[in-house]
């Protein structure tokens, strides 16, 4: 009998003795996959980023930019999430609409092909609209 046959063999003991140990295995079980956010003064100050699991879509797609730091298309921003989270299979259409209506991002064409979309924050520019310097549009072309 290997490691894991043992654990299933053990928790369905457990589960048998207890009903409720089920909830609450769930439960912890969920709770070691969450990754808590460390909210303290020096994690802001320094920008930590923390990958959460269970935020919205739309709080995932600000996570894959400021992860990535640089305008990106979706299949780029899709990527970076499902480094953290494999499984992902949202889609993006609806939260991308909801961040551009909401001024959190910006979405740029520098070709002017609707093919090529890319997305950046809205932090990534100047207060005149002009894009900062450090996310110039031609360094996504190269």
């Amino acid at each position: 009998m290997n490691y894991s046959e043992i654990i299933t063999d053990l928790e369905n003991k457990l589960f048998s003795l207890h009903p409720k140990a089920k909830e609450l295995y769930t439960l912890i079980a969920g709770l070691k996959n969450f990754q808590f956010e460390d909210v303290s003064a020096d994690n802001q100050k320094s920008g930590k980023l923390v990958y959460d699991k269970n935020a919205p879509v739309s709080k995932k797609i600000i996570f894959a930019l400021r992860y990535i730091d640089r305008f990106s298309k979706v299949g780029d921003i899709e990527n970076t999430i499902k480094e953290f989270e494999p499984d992902f299979d949202k889609g993006f259409s609806t939260p991308l609409r909801i961040l551009k209506d909401d001024k959190v991002i910006e979405a740029v064409t520098p070709t002017g092909s609707k093919r090529d979309v890319y997305y950046g924050l809205k932090e990534w520019y100047e207060a005149d609209g002009s894009i900062k310097e450090k996310y110039d549009l031609f360094s996504i072309l190269e």
